[in-house]
């Protein structure tokens, strides 16, 4: 009779079922504690959570006329690095904003939109995001950070400047379509007077008539510069929203509970090494 020949057990199963048992009787003993350990992580992760204040994240959608906006984004860049510091009564002459505003302020980020190949610049606008701790100062935070890009000496003279230029060239053209105007008035009178039309004077007409219309369209498109020649423009002010970004609550619970477990598992080992000591 052929005795069956047993199948032989390789030493790393061997090896892996023993590191299962020992896990498993590892977690026997100390799994109660371990567990314990986590839940009063996530208790407090939870008190953490109504301990800390809210912080609400709201976007300022802006478009510079005179700087890059790589120098508007430097400049709020440092402006943030004063809040990091807490210099609020610096900032605040910078911003001409009330020092508290400020204090609730707890950063100032800016990026551009997206950037356009083969442009000179940007002409897309930058975005500016800011996380308060209360909605209630973002319009006065709006305000400041308008008067601390419009405000610098070198932006005031840039757009003073722009403003002079454009103000002349209306008032030449204006110049030009009065003359233009008077010119084909006496043409006009001069073809009622004779009773009768003559082709030369029926082109000049024509003619005028296309320079005036010429004329006014580039009046219209230097009032239009006049008007939005300030140095940075709004295209979307901040929004107050209910929901704060920060604290969140799955983040401080998960926080806490891998933190917990972890304070378990150290505390389990260190009374183990204790105990080995001893007994040895």
């Amino acid at each position: 009779m052929n005795e069956k020949k047993p199948i032989p057990i390789e030493s790393e199963e061997i090896d892996l079922i023993h590191l299962f048992r020992r896990i498993i009787n590892f977690l026997n003993i100390n799994g109660r504690s371990i567990a314990l350990c986590g839940l009063g992580g996530m208790l407090l992760g939870f008190c953490l959570f109504l301990l800390i204040s809210n912080k609400y994240s709201s976007r300022l959608l802006l478009h510079s006329t005179i700087l890059t906006n790589s120098e508007q984004i430097e400049i709020i860049e440092s402006w943030d690095e004063l809040l990091s510091k807490g210099e609020y009564q610096q900032l605040s002459g910078m911003l001409n904003s009330d020092e508290n505003t400020l204090k609730k302020v707890k950063s100032l980020k800016a990026k551009e939109i997206y950037k356009v190949d083969g442009v000179a610049g940007n002409p897309n606008g930058f975005i500016v995001e800011a996380l308060v701790k209360d909605t209630a100062v973002l319009a006065s935070l709006e305000q400041g950070i308008l008067f601390g890009l419009n405000e610098n000496e070198f932006i005031k003279s840039r757009v003073t400047l722009k403003k002079q230029n454009i103000t002349r060239m209306i008032e030449k053209v204006t110049s030009e379509i009065d003359k233009l105007d008077s010119t084909k008035k006496i043409i006009e009178n001069s073809l009622r007077a004779q009773g009768s039309s003559n082709n030369g004077f029926i082109i000049d007409v024509a003619g005028i008539n296309g320079q005036i219309i010429s004329f006014n369209e580039k009046l219209l498109s230097y009032q239009e510069s006049l008007k939005f020649v300030d140095a940075i423009h709004v295209l979307k002010s901040f929004s107050k929203f209910r929901n704060p970004v920060e604290p969140r609550l799955e983040l401080l619970l998960f926080a806490g509970l891998a933190s917990g477990i972890f304070a378990g598992l150290l505390l389990t080992f260190r009374r183990n090494l204790l105990d080995r000591i001893r007994h040895s």
